[in-house]
């Protein structure tokens, strides 16, 4: 007879809207999640790279957790906005510049 090896699983928990990220892990630990998702950036913050770009910060501050909680217990999402086929132009250069931003927060992360 042969032993029933446990296989593990890693369940995530996706959220669309994180105003309190550490509620956010306190929940998803006592629900016994592994990992969440979160969006890198705010839904409504879309970005305009044709213009002036605005200052100021486009996310949250990395300080709002530590590195090994980023790192262990964070998988970002990209923006839904972006649009790399579109007929237009500007859209297509914009969700490039969006998506450099985004990939490079996240390698910082």
């Amino acid at each position: 007879s042969h032993a029933c090896a446990m296989e593990s699983a890693n369940i995530g928990l996706e959220v669309s809207c994180v105003p309190n990220i550490q509620r956010v892990i306190e929940d998803s630990r006592s629900a016994e999640y592994n990992y969440f998702i979160l969006p890198l950036v705010h839904p409504r913050a879309s970005r305009d790279f044709t213009s002036d770009p605005r200052p100021g910060a486009f996310t949250r501050s990395d300080f709002c957790l530590g590195s090994a909680e980023w790192s262990q217990r964070v998988t970002g999402r990209l923006s839904t906005w972006l649009n790399f086929e579109s007929s237009h132009d500007w859209l297509r250069r914009n969700s490039e510049q969006a998506l450099k931003q985004e990939l490079a927060w996240a390698a910082h992360l």
